[in-house]
């Protein structure tokens, strides 16, 4: 099967996965340091792996609704204590908010010499809002150096992927997947929603090959100015679009940007 048809699988199992959720016991065996019932290994006639189901095996939706910000959490504290949290489950969820706002403001110049800007969004987040943003997930994480890869159906986004440059061949003798064992796999599954794959560093080498990959998850495109037609044909062409309408003209600049612009907003 090739790349373009596993990603393709992957993407429209993940737009169903929403209401997919690991059982409890499921959960207490990952707690501890067992396999579940869904790492069984499979039967595979004539080898020929069906995607969409490991895909669906190895995801973990959080069931609260802040899907993002529970997801930091078992990064950083485990799937033990994400499974003793009780009743009282939204008072301690706004306790550990609001103590990631202290950590914000005694790192504020650690953050900000990392690229974070307008960190008192972040803070409003954390103490306003009932889900989190990508942006103070990103934070969260840099604050706890916890490395994660960010997915969506058309782009991967990782500062662990920092060295490789957009529409990098990789060399197949290197082990991606060896690479970036310690990177977390986060997938967009709907607006606001994201699931957390479960040793998905095994996947990482196919993302990279077959997604777009980005620099910034706050501008994953710069303006119009700074492109010219021919290189937003290119990016065109990369995602195997049209450059002409239903009647055979071209697209004028603003209409190719807006299409890309779309692809790849997160």
């Amino acid at each position: 099967m090739s790349h373009t048809a596993i990603i393709t699988q992957t993407n429209e199992f993940l737009n169903s996965i929403q209401n997919h959720m690991l059982s409890p016991k499921n959960m207490m065996n990952i707690a501890n340091n067992q396999k579940p019932n869904f790492y069984k290994p499979r039967v595979v006639e004539k080898k020929k792996a069906n995607i969409s189901n490991l895909v669906r095996q190895k995801m973990f939706i959080p069931g609260k609704k802040d899907t993002l910000f529970w997801i930091f959490y078992i990064l950083k504290n485990g799937f033990d204590k994400y499974n003793l949290i009780g009743s009282n489950e939204y008072v301690y969820e706004k306790e550990v908010k609001v103590s990631y706002i202290d950590k914000i403001r005694e790192n504020k110049k650690q953050l900000r010499q990392s690229n974070f800007n307008k960190l008192s969004v972040c803070e409003n987040e954390l103490i306003n809002e009932e889900i989190i943003t990508l942006k103070t997930f990103q934070v969260l994480c840099s604050l706890e150096k916890i490395p994660f890869c960010f997915i969506n159906s058309n782009i991967i986004y990782s500062d662990a992927f920092a060295e490789l440059e957009i529409g990098t061949e990789l060399d197949d003798n290197i082990n991606i997947n060896d690479k970036y064992k310690n990177v977390n796999v986060i997938h967009k599954t709907n607006s606001n929603h994201y699931a957390l794959e479960i040793d998905g560093y095994t996947m990482i080498g196919n993302y990279i090959k077959t997604k777009y990959k980005i620099d910034n998850l706050e501008k994953p495109i710069k303006s119009i100015g700074n492109y010219k037609v021919d290189e937003l044909k290119q990016f065109m062409k990369y995602f195997k679009l049209p450059v002409v309408d239903d009647n055979g003209k071209s697209l004028t600049k603003p209409k190719l940007y807006d299409t890309i612009f779309n692809l790849l907003c997160v």
